[in-house]
């Protein structure tokens, strides 16, 4: 898999969109600080899935959408893509070609997409999983995460090596399972608990629908008896009814007499009234006219004093137009004298800009001419300056082969000279290496001997440690045996506590006693003060079961006061053994039958409650029914006993056989309290067993600790150390002294090539001296020559100036007594707009003047002819008024006859009202009566479901009177008021929740077989995961071991080892370091170019083990000397053939190792941009 390219847009300072090919093996992005570089790595990192802010350099991530400059605004969205090859099918995909784009905006939205295909992050993550590529994998390296990585922040180390080892996928799926089998064992609680509770409810439902089965039964007789009644209450309402009838038929009669009377009377009255309406009418007329009369003179007492007010605004509006018109002659004659003084300005002015026009264009015709010489002048001067520029290289030229001639001379002459020297030295270091070797062979024969006795003393310990090891996890199974069974017993203390304090399956009047301080008295219940072993529990429990809830107490006096606060409380019924009533109680003496025990032998209790312990187990025995049972053992034989089976399944007296099913919480309830104490005991000793193999399991732990903390592996790798380098010395030795006598060879022929170059350099020297001294000759004259042309061309530019200044200031002066002529000009105009809009102003001031003029004539006029009408009016008024008060007098008089007649015939309606009361009384009746059956009918209908239609023209049958049924009906409805409480679903509820019982026993068994199906499956990802890294990370220790040493040298020392080697997949993973014969005792020791080796080393063992398809490093060469500059870059070279690598560095010789450089800019603040160079077809 290869990565191609990177596409960037408007993230972080890459404003406009930049893309980046990655098209050789190593490619370099370079750049000056805070230009951008990191930008590009953080893009990867961001489009790969990185979620953290503080990965990528931010405080929330918002803040990496290009955020805007002064010249720019800011970006919409952040969007970045990166292309890949799927070369070798490294990614399990169709396509060829991958591209995966993330894409941010600012309203928080984000996407992701593959291919163009919208997808979601986990799909991307799962399409690069163990591949080596992800946001946080090794293939991203930054120069802080060294110091991560070497400290091992947040486990850092370890992500890593998962990730090489191809085991994060077995950790996803792990916590997966875990996850799961987390929600079966919740689930499967919740099973258990809904069973408890079900178990508990199924007898309490069957007692319900044996209630609920009585209950309909008397509602039945209930309903037969209503019925019958109804048919008698039915009967009284028919007579009722004829009555009520026959009485409303007489008050109709007499109110329709009434009501004959009443019309005539209305008729007569109603005649009067239409009198009395003309006479309304005729005095209305009248004073109809006279308020006419009124409002027209009023109309024209308005008219005149709205002429007045005219004529007087008229005259106002006058005087204001004839002070207007004096106002603009003034002002008309002061604008005609300034104009005339503008234009005689105007005119002055403008002489004065064509003089100075003239000027202007005989300076710009002599300006030319002048730059024109000034041209010609430059191009000779810069002819004769690159003649010049010429002549000065070629001497350089000359100069510097002189130079490198005489240097070559004297090192020449020092090599012969060292040369000469060393063979002096070579030969005394040739003498004394040939007497050196026979003392090493002697030496290293006996460090060879001390190893392998080292070595068999370490085959000893290693047998050791196996046989305390195997010891050690026999005595771990142990104690997890143990630990399993205390937590099963502390589990059903806390179980049993809890019931015991929450007095769970007892009723609430037991519950109200026990928390109750009034009472003040401990007494016990009798399910406390029993106890017997666990085998036998579910058979006693099964026939003490009545009497568990029973407190008991000493004296009578104890229970009577517990009754009456169960009574003053209304909180049930509660039952009571006497101790001191069996006092006198004897219990039988025990019977002899065959395969069973007395009870009471199988029960404890102590002395004080013995007497009451035979009274409840008096005559019961105990058959064990686990194996070869038969119902014959059953018999009684009418012994007046009691026979129990062991299992709880049988109950067996002399006329009956109780039985059934065990349930699964049968036999918790008797002995809690016994239970609680052994339990303790039994928790206690569980404590300290387990103490003890815990500290055995130290003891051995330590042991082993100690033989594997020996000094003995150290030793051996010391001694194999020490033969190494004394064979390696040896070695050494004899290579030395093969290389000198080579070294002396091959100087003499060094000593004679010497002389022979030293020759051929004075030669050469001659010859460049004589060409040097003609250049320079030659250098003087045309030095003269350009000297006198620079004269000339400075006199030329200096006249230039002078010219473009003279033309430039009177081009200036021209402007500005254009600009003023201009102005002049402007003014004048605005005065000849003004004389203009003031004749305009006096012509519609003369018109205003002549309008009001007329409009005083006309008001005048029509102000004499209102004065007239006004006098003719006032005379009218009088004789209307009097019209007026003749009609009032004619109307009141009928008004008052019509009052008397409206008198007597609300008489004769008082007379109709009485009947209309005794008639509403007689429809009330007959409501009332309809009220009853209605009611009747509605009873009949919600009670018992009956149409009063079916039984209204029924018979009645039977003897009984009304009052007998009615009595009957009464004691019945008392008789299921008193009841109580039913559940009329109890029967439908008994089956619905028997079939879920048995659903959910099903659903138990399908739950624990899943919980043991996910605990299998746990198992065999530890067991691949622990095999495959154990692999991965042994084959890793050998790989760093090897890098490390190609990084430092041949003698540095280094390791890789797990702190906890029985559980490597959480073991913590610990580096040792030691370059150039250091021994820090923490990594942290070490120098910053140390540190970067050493994890450097760390990460290509990784790539050995799995090579990333790319390798990003951020500055990571940033600590590093120029020597160990060249061994990184020497180690990603050789790296590069398997992989591309990216390198951000500011380092020289980095950026001459790679194949292609991106630089990356800032040519606008705040905006990066990219520049490439390719050097892959440079050598």
């Amino acid at each position: 898999m290869q990565l191609t390219a990177l596409e960037i847009k408007g993230f972080k300072s890459f404003a406009e969109k930049t893309t980046i090919h990655f098209n050789n093996r190593i490619t370099g992005i370079v750049g000056p600080n805070g230009c951008g570089k990191s930008n590009v790595v953080d893009s990867i990192r961001w489009v790969l899935g990185e979620q953290k802010t503080s990965m990528l350099r931010l405080e929330k991530m918002e803040n990496l959408i290009f955020n805007g400059t002064r010249q720019r605004k800011p970006a919409g969205l952040a969007e970045v893509s990166l292309t890949f090859e799927n070369t070798k099918n490294v990614i399990s995909s169709d396509y060829k070609t991958i591209t995966i784009t993330r894409k941010l905006f600012r309203d928080g939205e984000s996407e992701y997409r593959l291919n163009d295909v919208p997808c979601r992050l986990k799909d991307i993550t799962g399409l690069f999983m163990d591949t080596g590529v992800s946001s946080d994998s090794y293939a991203i390296i930054e120069l802080g995460m060294v110091d991560e990585l070497l400290n091992d922040r947040d486990n850092s180390r370890r992500k890593l090596f998962e990730q090489a080892a191809g085991v994060s996928k077995y950790k996803k799926r792990k916590k997966e399972t875990l996850d799961k089998l987390k929600s079966t064992d919740a689930d499967l609680e919740r099973v258990r608990d809904l069973l408890f509770e079900i178990e508990n409810n199924l007898k309490t439902l069957e007692k319900q629908a044996q209630k609920t089965k009585k209950y309909h039964e008397l509602k039945e007789e209930y309903k037969n008896l209503s019925l019958l009644l109804a048919k008698f209450s039915l009967r009284d309402y028919k007579f009722a009814y004829k009555h009520l009838e026959e009485d409303k038929q007489k008050q109709d009669t007499a109110r329709a007499e009434i009501e004959a009377t009443i019309a005539k009377a209305e008729a007569a009255l109603e005649k009067e009234k239409l009198d009395n309406i003309e006479k309304e009418k005729s005095l209305f007329a009248i004073q109809k006219k006279l308020n006419e009369l009124l409002s027209g003179v009023s109309d024209k007492e308005n008219e005149r004093n709205l002429l007045n007010s005219q004529i007087k605004y008229a005259h106002d509006k006058a005087d204001t137009a004839q002070r207007s018109i004096i106002d603009a002659n003034d002002q008309t004659e002061k604008l005609k004298i300034s104009i005339e003084k503008l234009q005689f300005e105007k005119d002055s002015e403008g002489k004065i800009a064509e003089l100075k026009r003239t000027e202007v264009s005989t300076l710009e015709k002599e300006l030319a001419e002048i730059r024109e010489q000034h041209n010609a002048l430059k191009d000779s001067l810069s002819s004769e300056q690159k003649l010049y520029t010429e002549k000065e290289r070629q001497i350089f030229e000359a100069e510097k082969k002189l130079a490198v001639n005489r240097s070559g001379n004297e090192s020449l002459q020092r090599d012969l000279f060292q040369s000469e020297e060393d063979v002096v030295n070579k030969r005394k270091e040739l003498e004394k290496l040939q007497s050196d070797l026979a003392s090493l062979q002697n030496e290293k024969e006996a460090a060879d001997k001390k190893l392998e006795s080292l070595r068999t003393q370490d085959e000893s310990n290693k047998k050791q440690l196996a046989e305390l090891e195997q010891k050690i996890e026999k005595k771990r199974q142990e104690l997890t045996s143990e630990t399993r069974q205390l937590d099963a017993k502390r589990n059903e203390y806390e179980l049993t506590k809890s019931m015991v304090e929450n007095m769970e399956g007892f009723p609430e009047a037991i519950k109200f006693l026990k928390k109750n301080a009034k009472w003040g008295k401990n007494a016990p219940l009798l399910s406390d003060l029993i106890y017997c072993t666990e085998e036998y529990r579910v058979a006693i429990e099964n026939y003490l079961e009545p009497y568990l809830s029973y407190y008991v107490v000493q004296s009578f006096e104890e229970a009577i006061s517990a009754v009456n606060l169960l009574n003053d409380a209304s909180k049930g019924k509660a039952n009571f053994f006497i101790l001191d009533d069996f006092e006198k109680y004897e219990a039988h003496q025990p019977m002899l039958i065959q395969g069973a025990r007395a009870a009471t032998e199988l029960v404890e209790l102590d002395s004080k409650y013995n007497r009451l312990g035979a009274f409840l187990l008096d005559r019961v025995y105990m058959i064990d029914d686990s194996k070869n049972f038969a119902a014959t053992q059953l018999n009684t034989n009418s012994q007046k006993v009691v026979l129990l089976t062991k299992s709880g399944r049988f109950i067996r007296q002399d006329f009956t056989l109780s039985g059934g099913s065990v349930g699964l919480f049968e036999g918790k309830k008797i002995g809690r309290a016994k239970n609680l104490e052994k339990l303790q005991k039994e928790i206690s000793g569980l404590e300290e067993k387990t103490r003890k193999l815990s500290t055995e399991t130290n003891e051995l732990q330590t042991a082993i600790n100690t033989l594997k903390a020996s000094a003995l592996p150290r030793e051996i790798d010391a001694q194999r150390n020490a033969a190494s380098q004394l064979g390696n010395r040896f070695s050494a030795s004899q290579a030395s002294i093969q290389s000198l006598v080579k070294f002396l060879e091959s100087a003499d022929a060094k000593s004679k090539t010497i002389t022979e170059r030293l020759d051929l350099l004075r030669n050469e020297v001659t010859t460049l001296n004589e060409q040097l001294s003609v250049l320079k000759t030659e250098q003087g004259s045309m030095k003269s020559l350009l000297e006198q042309t620079d004269k000339n061309f400075v006199e030329l530019t200096n006249k230039l100036s002078e010219a473009s200044s003279r033309f430039n200031q009177k081009n200036i002066e021209f402007h500005q007594q254009q600009n003023r002529v201009n102005s002049i000009a402007q003014e004048l105009t605005f005065k000849n707009s003004q004389i203009e809009s003031l004749s305009a102003q006096l012509l519609r001031n003369n018109s205003v003047i002549t309008e009001c003029n007329a409009q005083i004539e006309e008001a005048k006029t029509k102000l004499k002819a209102i004065e007239g009408e006004l006098l003719s009016g006032y005379s009218n008024k009088e004789g209307f008024e009097k019209e007026v008060a003749d009609a009032e007098k004619n109307y009141y008089d009928s008004r008052a006859a019509i009052n008397e007649m409206d008198a007597s015939l609300r008489e004769e309606n008082r007379k109709k009202e009485q009947i209309n009361a005794l008639l509403t009384s007689i429809n009330e009746k007959f409501n009332e009566l309809k009220l009853n059956i209605t009611g009747l009918r509605e009873r009949l209908s919600v009670e018992f479901n009956i149409n009063i239609n079916d039984i209204i023209n029924e018979e009645i049958s039977g003897k009984e009177s009304k009052e007998e049924l009615e009595d009957s009906v009464l004691k019945l409805k008392k008789r299921i008021e008193g009841f109580g409480e039913i559940n009329p679903m109890a029967v439908e509820a008994y089956d619905e929740m028997k079939t879920r019982y048995d659903f959910i026993i099903a659903q138990r068994k399908d739950l624990e077989d899943a919980k043991t199906s996910l605990l299998d499956t746990i198992k065999e990802i530890e067991t691949t995961a622990k095999s495959q890294f154990t692999e991965a990370f042994d084959k890793v220790r050998e790989s760093f071991i090897k890098v490390f040493r190609t990084l430092f040298s041949e003698e540095d020392q280094c390791d890789l080892f797990l702190v906890n080697p029985e559980d490597p997949l959480e073991s913590k993973i610990e580096i040792v370091a030691k370059p150039k014969g250091k021994r820090p005792t923490v990594i942290d020791q070490l120098s910053g170019g140390e540190k970067t080796l050493t994890a450097t080393a760390l990460l290509f063992s990784l790539y050995l083990l799995k090579p990333a398809p790319f390798c990003i490093f951020d500055e990571v060469d940033a600590p590093l000397d120029d020597g160990n500059i060249a061994k990184f870059n020497k180690i990603i070279q050789e790296f590069s053939k398997d992989s591309q690598f990216i390198i951000v560095t500011h380092n020289k010789s980095t950026m001459s190792s790679v194949d292609a450089i991106y630089g990356v800019t800032m040519p606008e603040m705040g905006v990066s941009r990219v520049v490439p160079v390719n050097f892959s077809s440079l050598n």
